[in-house]
């Protein structure tokens, strides 16, 4: 008999939602590469590739993913750490990457 593995579960629960489009999420920057983009807090209103354009107070800000750590609230109000690295390509794209321990 094998037991459910929680953290398993949660890993690609969590997976699952980062696999979809990231627009209209809450998204902060915990960690930067640049300190001036560290805390910035906003909506996710557009993604391409390698950037995520947040509003923040009415402005738009252009973030590339990589060199970024993301808090994300997913839909079921839990909010989680990514990698910029991981968020890297289009939703189209990130279904088919294969996830790596983390």
């Amino acid at each position: 008999m094998s037991k459910t593995n929680k953290r398993g579960s949660r890993k690609a629960s969590v997976w699952k939602s980062l696999t979809k489009s990231l627009i209209g999420l809450r998204v902060s920057i915990h960690r930067s590469s640049s300190k001036e983009w560290e805390g910035i807090k906003g909506i996710i209103i557009d993604e391409t590739f390698n950037l995520l354009k947040i509003e923040k107070a009415g402005k738009i800000i252009s973030i590339p993913k990589s060199n970024q750590v993301f808090e994300l609230e997913i839909d079921d109000g839990s909010k989680i750490l990514v990698d910029g690295h991981l968020l890297e390509g289009n939703p189209e794209h990130r279904i088919k990457k294969k996830l790596r321990n983390w």
